[in-house]
């Protein structure tokens, strides 16, 4: 258990921290209005969903200055007429920790709804989990927590602002579970040619377990540039095609 105020005392030590280790000289952070949008390639041959991950507004949170962000996938074609599949999310980020304080996530396809909200009170060490499908009724779960955690959504945020070449560790949540995985960041220097744009320099994180890449610009604003993981509807990759 943690007090409040040793908390806040750790949580600013651990920024300047990594400000020092990582590469954020440069760093330019989120800002309201912000919207990417994705072409969501399926099994490396059909285009299966359009992504649009947005920031929608700043607020305040537990005393804590934020910002919420809004990712929707969903189903295009082919792909929707067969699944039917649609993912929302919604995050409510700390601005300077870039961890999420609460995540709101629904998934719809063809075989029903599920949806999830998941508070995470980190003075505390524990997040409460409610999880429900179909509509049916709420699942409560408690959560011990091990120390700040990522989502594959606020992961992309945190690595925008913590890029350090090398091997780097953080605690993932996903489903009701929290693991510590291990990923790998390594500069690249050659083009890359997306439909937003060609990009000469970007940065390729790793993770072998979850079989996750993520292609961040060498800009300073990092963005995502290349998301390949896996999903419902099978391995995907999404592609920045639009920075507005």
């Amino acid at each position: 258990m943690y007090r409040k105020g040793l908390f806040l005392t750790v949580l600013t030590v651990i920024a300047l921290f990594t400000s020092v280790i990582g590469l954020t000289n440069d760093y330019i952070p989120p800002r309201v209005g912000e919207c990417l949008e994705y072409q969501v390639i399926v099994n490396s041959m059909m285009h299966g969903a359009d992504q649009t991950i947005r920031v929608v507004e700043s607020g305040v949170y537990r005393e804590r200055p934020t910002i919420k962000v809004q990712c929707v996938m969903d189903s295009v074609g082919l792909a929707k007429s067969i699944t039917k599949y649609k993912e929302t999310e919604e995050v409510i980020l700390d601005l300077e920790g870039l961890y999420p304080w609460v995540i709101r996530h629904e998934i719809s396809d063809k075989d029903g709804t599920k949806t999830e909200e998941v508070t995470f009170d980190y003075p505390n060490g524990a997040a409460v989990r409610i999880f429900s499908e179909n509509g049916g009724s709420k699942e409560r779960t408690v959560i011990q927590l091990p120390g700040y955690v990522q989502d594959l959504l606020s992961l992309q945020f945190f690595l925008r602002k913590n890029i350090s070449l090398g091997v780097n560790q953080v605690y993932l949540y996903s489903d009701g579970e929290i693991k510590k995985i291990g990923y790998q960041i390594t500069e690249i220097s050659e083009p890359l040619n997306l439909a937003c744009g060609q990009f000469q320099r970007y940065y390729r994180i790793y993770n072998p377990a979850k079989n996750i890449t993520i292609l961040l610009a060498g800009t300073p604003e990092h963005y995502p540039l290349v998301i390949q993981t896996n999903s419902k509807i099978g391995k995907i990759e999404a592609k920045l095609v639009e920075i507005r």
